[in-house]
Parts: C-alpha cells; sequence; structure tokens
C-alpha cells in the first residue's frame, strides 16, 4: 500500500491515530468531578492505564476497586458511551500505533505483546478494526512518509 495522494486520507487519519495515542498516555486524569460514578470511573481509567500490558479484565478491575462487576460495567458504559472491552483495546491499539509510528525495526509480536495481546490474530484483527489498516500496512505507510 503506497501512501500516494490516493491514500494521504489514511495516511492523516494514522497520524491522528498516533497523536491520540500521545495524548492518552500523557494524560493525567484529574479528580475534579465530585460524585461517586465519575470518581469510580476515574478509578478504572486509572487501572486499565496501570494494567493494559496484562488481561486487564473488568472482573479483576471490580474485585480490585470492592464493586460489583455489574455495576462496574454499567457505569462504564453509561459514562464513556461504550463498553470496558472496546475502550481497552482502543487503547491498547493506540499504544501500539504509537509504538509502530516513533521505533525503527519494530516486531509486531512484541508490540501485541508489550499491549497486552497474548494472540497476534487478536492483535491484526483489533488493529484493522480500529485503523482500517493491518500493522503490516501501517510500518509502510510509516517508511514512505519518513
Amino acid at each position: 500500500i503506497s501512501c500516494s495522494l490516493v491514500g494521504s486520507e489514511m495516511c492523516i487519519r494514522d497520524r491522528l491515530y498516533s497523536i491520540f495515542g500521545i495524548l492518552v498516555e500523557s494524560t493525567n486524569f484529574k479528580e475534579a468531578a465530585n460524585n461517586e460514578e465519575s470518581q469510580l470511573l476515574i478509578k478504572i481509567l486509572r487501572y486499565i492505564e496501570k494494567n493494559f500490558k496484562t488481561p486487564c479484565l473488568l472482573q479483576t478491575a471490580a474485585e480490585e476497586l470492592s464493586y460489583g462487576y455489574s455495576y462496574l460495567s454499567r457505569t462504564f458504559k453509561k459514562r464513556m458511551g461504550i463498553s470496558y472491552t472496546e475502550y481497552l483495546n482502543k487503547y491498547r491499539i493506540n499504544r501500539a500505533l504509537y509504538m509502530l509510528s516513533n521505533q525503527n525495526h519494530v516486531q509486531i509480536q512484541q508490540i501485541a505483546e508489550e499491549c497486552g495481546y497474548d494472540s497476534l490474530c487478536s492483535f491484526n484483527r483489533n488493529f484493522k478494526h480500529f485503523t482500517g489498516r493491518t500493522p503490516r500496512e501501517m510500518i509502510k505507510c510509516n517508511d514512505n512518509q519518513k
């Protein structure tokens, strides 16, 4: 895949994903809201930030935070507009995008593992789902831009 004018929109989108990944990585969540749901959401987001390299299950978060699984799941979906799993996958893929765009000679398997994926197949599927490209296509695009 070439990043010519025909693919320039994809390259721009790829760069935006990279920028978003950087923003997510550098964000420190502030405890501005006083209500319980907002504070709980902050705790869940911090849990993801700290544990995304591990299986990072909502059930484990519920146990660590001393809340019921169903309550956490409902609260997260209500406040974020997406499920916990979808957010976790987006977070992981944004981290992968950042790593792909900022490292030379990267191994896709290594990035997948560093982003919490045990299965390369799952990583590739989620990567394509969120970016519209495979990791290899993204690397080629990044190489063509350098």
